[in-house]
């Protein structure tokens, strides 16, 4: 019996997966961001969730208290990837994942339409950024 080969689309996945990644390119706000479970929504927040009776807002830290925190985190960085990621694109945020894990660095997810984006603790920041390097992501704030 011979080795079992991948399938011709897992090959074709991993290629184009690997090409965003070369020429990818990401963010970081400039303002630090908190997560907090609130007694309401927020509007102009970055991100909100509704489970199981809570509410979850992201936003900047200067808008955050407009949600009425009951539990606040905060001095996170937002790093938005600045790609027009395919919705059947497989393991993009596995790959910024595990590499980041390589560095010790915990990440919070968030997925929109087009593209992905992360908040890092800021004290992180720098790990994160060399690990974002190495799967040959590139700053566009930085030369």
């Amino acid at each position: 019996m011979g080795r079992a080969s991948k399938p011709h689309h897992l090959d074709r996945s991993e290629t184009r997966l690997e090409s965003i990644l070369r020429e990818g390119t990401y963010s970081v706000s400039e303002e630090e961001y908190c997560i907090a479970l609130c007694e309401k929504y927020m509007e102009g927040a970055f991100a909100q969730i509704y489970y199981q009776g809570e509410i979850t807002v992201v936003a900047s830290r200067e808008h955050i208290e407009r949600c009425g925190p009951l539990k606040l985190e905060c001095s996170y960085k937002l790093i938005t990837f600045n790609l027009d990621l395919p919705l059947d694109l497989v393991g993009f945020m596995a790959a910024i994942s595990n590499t980041l894990s390589s560095e010790g660095v915990s990440l919070l997810a968030f997925s929109s339409f087009k593209t992905d984006h992360i908040l890092v603790k800021e004290n992180q920041l720098e790990m994160a950024e060399r690990a974002l390097a190495r799967l040959g992501l590139r700053n566009v704030n930085q030369p």
